[in-house]
């Protein structure tokens, strides 16, 4: 017996030993979205097949964000990453890919065809791609083909579950932006005044203009200000619209002098379908 314990006690000793050093893959397998909205299409497609993380943290700026150590030490485990662009997000790839060298990059930039021109105090055009492109579900559809195809690469014993759940979420994209052209089959040409320029894709897909009070990220000086409300007087604007992101000093100012209210709407917001529909519904109150 004694003999026995003398052979086992190094058996168990090297089996532990060995369980500990594969520690870190018992962290379930995940995606990292830039954003929320992209969080709620993962999810859409593949359940609860994988643990969707958001690099961007409720209520932050992403133009501006900065991820910091204790953000990036929470990315385990990770097999795709899905983001659209925006600066910080170089980081995070390099981390990733340090992590893991098969990482997929389903990048989505590619699908912002709106700029944004910048007018710098030393007179040069900076031009700019509008990575709010999200706001159009037309657009979410053709991308939630592509993040598709990433995660049934990423994990294919899952590509039936994927491509049923797919199929479900383009009903439902479909869906959602018929409900919003019906909400705002009377308001083609109609005028929205935001805060910050995040709607762009949103009024191209539904025959809306918008006009932003913020110039180059910024809240806009007096003049400028008087300007705003020239032209929200002449568009017969009626609401304005801020966003928890970014600044609403420009837009409370131009609000007191023009006697209408500010709503808060959050285009980051990762109830996707719901949230589309509360920002259709909003501008849809300012229908004469």
């Amino acid at each position: 017996m004694r003999l026995l314990f003398k052979v086992l006690i190094p058996f168990v000793l090297i089996l532990l030993a060995s369980c500990e050093k594969q520690a870190p893959s018992t962290h379930p397998a995940s995606v990292v979205v830039s954003i929320p909205p992209y969080a709620y299409i993962v999810k859409k497609i593949a359940g609860d097949t994988v643990q969707v993380q958001t690099a961007v943290p409720a209520g932050s700026n992403p133009h501006v964000f900065e991820p910091k150590p204790s953000d990036l030490s929470v990315l385990q485990n990770v097999k795709v990453f899905v983001c659209i662009g925006e600066t910080f997000e170089k980081k995070i790839v390099r981390i990733l890919e340090k992590k893991n060298s098969d990482l997929i990059l389903v990048d989505l930039s590619g699908d912002a065809s709106i700029s944004h021109t910048h007018h710098c105090s030393h007179h040069h055009d900076h031009t700019s791609k509008d990575l709010h492109f999200w706001l159009s579900p037309k657009i979410v559809q053709k991308q939630s083909e592509g993040i598709a195809a990433s995660l049934i690469q990423a994990f294919p014993e899952h590509k039936a579950l994927y491509l049923q759940n797919l199929g479900q979420l383009q009903a439902e994209l479909e869906k959602a932006h018929l409900d919003v052209q019906s909400l705002l089959s009377d308001m083609k040409g109609h005028s929205i005044l935001a805060s910050h320029a995040a709607f762009a894709y949103f009024c191209k897909e539904y025959n809306l203009e918008q006009f932003a009070i913020e110039f180059d990220g910024k809240d806009p000086l007096p003049k400028q200000i008087t300007s705003i409300i020239e032209t929200a007087k002449k568009r017969s604007i009626r609401t304005i619209i801020s966003e928890p992101q970014h600044s609403s000093k420009g837009a409370a100012a131009i609000a007191k002098e023009l006697n209408i209210p500010i709503v808060e709407l959050d285009p980051y917001h990762e109830d996707y379908i719901a949230n589309l529909l509360n920002i259709a519904k909003v501008i849809a109150q300012e229908s004469p």
